[in-house]
């Protein structure tokens, strides 16, 4: 690797330092990462952090481990299903209230029911 080299990976970096703001005009910093291969984009993301908006590598899924997920997923519905189904059995089952109960709610305490089919006119 010759200084050529060198000014052209440099050149990287000072692009990359221009495109956030950040000034690179000292190569000293610079030359270790260049000696030992490493790429400008790499070399400067690592000096600056909080500049590196790359796109991290979506995880590997196995076969299995998508198994597992799409088997956990069927588990949660089911689950959530089975309760939606609970909820619904027991709207169904509460007791009617008989018209007698709601008669007897609409009378104030102090008077008599009337007899049945009597009204008030």
């Amino acid at each position: 690797m010759n200084n050529f080299d060198f000014s052209n990976w440099f050149i990287e970096i000072q692009c990359l330092a221009r495109a956030v703001g950040e000034i690179a005009n000292d190569t000293e910093p610079w030359k270790e990462a260049w000696m030992n291969g490493q790429s400008p984009e790499s070399a400067f993301y690592e000096q600056y952090p909080q500049h590196d908006a790359r796109q991290p590598e979506p995880p590997i899924v196995t076969p299995e481990e998508q198994a597992a997920r799409d088997a956990d997923i069927a588990r949660l519905e089911k689950q959530g299903a089975d309760a939606m189904k609970q909820i619904a059995d027991e709207i169904d089952t509460r007791p009617e209230i008989s018209e007698e109960a709601i008669r007897a709610a609409e009378i104030p305490a102090n008077e008599e029911p009337l007899p049945d089919g009597e009204t008030i006119t």
